[in-house]
């Protein structure tokens, strides 16, 4: 627990963490209740919120912005370098011999998300490969919504021999999707996730994904928090991503084909 390393018994501050489940009006409820009850510092993990709200919340309170660069807010702000990330992953990918890909997104509003999105697409349009409509799915981050996707780019009868997911939990809702079609991977479909969950490594293969130091990420965030408290000056930080090759990916063979 990085809170509890950081925000000690030594330091008048205890941590109070409220989800947003990702819904911009759950999101502003939880800004408006930790507010209410006058915290000193906020620190906020992604979002959808506006930027603006933020920064009218940066007026009031000190506030760290985790994982979406926000304007206004720039030296607040602790970042993954998505970029680099996905090009890593489609690197690999691509020197195992992969051509054709569809792949999973978080949702649109999500900074990260169109992040990697763009970072991926990107590279591989840059090495001459392109990736049709419909094997473009977004799922929300989560599990059901991996599944979903997956579904539907079963559905879409378009050949692939590579699944890439923008988190881990997509991830392992997409393997379920494959499963429940026959498909096996990495022997027809490889599969990478992004964030090196804990049960990344125990999924069935073990999941290739993308490393982000979120232990790191986190103190470096209360200690950034804590140090906009003291008076102190901050700066954007910027993580750099790590790519884990586990069983889930191995050169192309049958692939899914209508």
């Amino acid at each position: 627990d990085w809170s509890s390393d950081v925000c000690s018994s030594d330091l008048p501050y205890h941590p109070i963490v409220i989800s947003g489940q990702w819904r911009t009006e759950r999101e502003q409820e939880a800004l408006d209740l930790l507010l209410a009850r006058r915290v000193d510092a906020v620190i906020m993990m992604g979002g959808i919120l506006d930027d603006q709200i933020l920064t009218h919340v940066a007026r009031r309170v000190p506030l760290i912005a985790v994982g979406r660069d926000v304007r206004g807010l720039d030296h607040s702000c602790i970042v993954l370098d998505n970029t680099k990330a996905m090009q890593q992953v489609a690197r690999h990918l691509l020197d195992l011999g992969h051509q054709q890909f569809a792949y999973i997104s978080g949702a649109e509003r999500q900074q990260d998300a169109m992040e990697r999105r763009i970072a991926f697409l990107g590279y591989l349009e840059a090495h001459g490969v392109s990736v049709p409509p419909e094997l473009i799915q977004v799922g929300r981050y989560t599990e059901e919504g991996g599944l979903e996707a997956a579904e539907a780019i079963l559905n879409a009868g378009v050949p692939f021999t590579a699944l890439v997911c923008a988190n881990d939990q997509m991830a392992l809702g997409a393997r379920l999707a494959l499963y429940r079609r026959g498909v096996n991977v990495p022997g027809d479909v490889s599969l990478t996730g992004f964030d090196d969950v804990f049960t990344s490594s125990l999924m069935t293969p073990p999941l290739t994904t993308v490393r982000q130091a979120i232990y790191d990420i986190g103190v470096t965030a209360a200690r950034e928090a804590l140090n906009l408290l003291d008076g102190q000056p901050v700066a954007r930080q910027v993580f750099e991503p790590e790519l884990v090759v586990r069983e889930s990916t191995a050169p192309p063979a049958q692939g899914v084909r209508p």
